[in-house]
């Protein structure tokens, strides 16, 4: 199941909105859709030029990052990799939702970027790993992290 742009400019609007600390006690479930928001606009933006524009990583059909969606090589299902910045790129939604990724195109371009990242992926992917609460709001607090410094290089 995909989440839509608006799901997660909802989750992304909250946290701006608020004064919410990681600190806060958060089930599980929270704190893992609190992760994705933050992963999938820290992708996006991190993809995108200093306009906020993103090329597909598999057809290069370029689209503002709030437009795009944050497409992951291997299926967010995998933990060890959901959250990985290796197995993230923009992707537009016809790729990434009508396309189911497009998975022979998305291979191509990993290996492109670094050899061995798909072989990587995989073999990681095959890990069972459920993180902690504590595990969660560290990863969750890093990637708040990312997300700040990648925002720098917009143009407001």
């Amino acid at each position: 199941m995909h989440s839509t742009i608006e799901d997660t400019a909802k989750r992304i609007e909250a946290y701006e909105a608020t004064d919410r600390t990681i600190d806060e006690e958060d089930s599980r479930k929270s704190l893992i859709e609190d992760l994705d928001a933050i992963t999938s606009l820290y992708v996006r933006i991190r993809d995108s030029d200093i306009n906020g524009i993103v090329s597909c990583c598999t057809c290069g059909t370029k689209a503002h990052y709030k437009e795009v969606d944050a497409g992951h090589f291997i299926p967010r299902i995998h933990l060890t990799t959901r959250w990985d910045a290796n197995n993230i790129f923009g992707q537009c939604k016809k790729c990434n939702q009508l396309n189911y990724g497009e998975q022979e195109k998305f291979e191509i371009f990993l290996e492109n970027r670094k050899k061995g990242m798909v072989e990587y992926l995989r073999s990681i992917s095959k890990q069972i790993w459920k993180p902690t609460i504590s595990e969660l709001k560290e990863l969750l607090s890093e990637m708040k992290y990312k997300l700040s410094i990648a925002k720098t290089k917009l143009k407001t």
